[in-house]
Parts: C-alpha cells; structure tokens; sequence
C-alpha cells in the first residue's frame, strides 16, 4: 500500500514568458507609468517650465543633487 519515493523531486522550469515578466515586472510598469505621464503633462505644462528664459539658482541644482542623494544611497548600500 506505501508507495515508494527517492527522495527527489523534479521540478519543471517556468515558461520564458513568467521568467520574463518576473524579472523585468517593476522596471516594464515605471517605463509605462514614464510614458504615461509624459504623454499626459506635455500638453498641459508650457515649455517655460522646463527650459525658463532665467537660469535657476545653484541652490536649487545643490539640492537637487543632495536629495538623490540621500534617497539613492540605502538602495545602493543594502544591495
């Protein structure tokens, strides 16, 4: 009545697609959610937004850079 079993299980490699999908899921959806948004804003946002006649203050590119910065750092170290 027992059945005999050798220990060993053969397990059966996923489909290319389910490979696909589980390693490029997070990076195909912010790339839609890019194009999405930029389809979207660019008719609304004027060009003087994001090319003004006025540079900027230094400040603002500093805390530009700081921010990414502080935000990209424990990405980086926890991998």
């Amino acid at each position: 009545m027992a059945t005999a079993f050798s220990g060993r299980l053969d397990h059966a490699r996923p489909a290319l697609f389910v490979r696909l999908l589980d390693k490029y899921l997070y990076f195909g959806m912010s790339l839609l959610i890019l194009i999405l948004v930029t389809a979207t804003f660019s008719t609304t946002v004027p060009a003087r937004l994001s090319h003004p006649k006025i540079a900027p203050p230094y400040i603002v590119w500093l805390h530009g850079a700081v921010f990414f910065a502080v935000r990209t750092t424990p990405v980086f170290i926890s991998h």
